[in-house]
């Protein structure tokens, strides 16, 4: 985590280990329709702003504990959708 970029390159999975990490941004090179997932070592925030939604939901916020891991796939125009969260 750079910022509040989480920046994943290529990765299909990733492992976030930054204690009370704030993401806004998610930044990868995955394809379109590919899915991200994001395991948390520790307490990580995603929040609704940049490139990041979570459909069906007003919340504005995600938060993960350690061990939780949330999915995301990634859509037209580089954004990326939450699609699962597994604590």
């Amino acid at each position: 985590i750079s910022g509040n970029t989480l920046s994943c390159r290529q990765a299909k999975e990733i492992i976030v280990q930054g204690a009370g990490s704030q993401i806004y941004i998610i930044s990868s090179d995955i394809n379109t329709g590919e899915v991200l997932s994001v395991k948390a070592t520790t307490n990580i925030s995603f929040y609704i702003t940049g490139n990041i939604s979570f459909p069906g939901t007003t919340n504005s916020v995600l938060n993960l504990a350690a061990g939780d891991t949330a999915e995301f796939i990634k859509t037209d125009g580089n954004n990326y959708q939450l699609i699962s969260v597994r604590h």
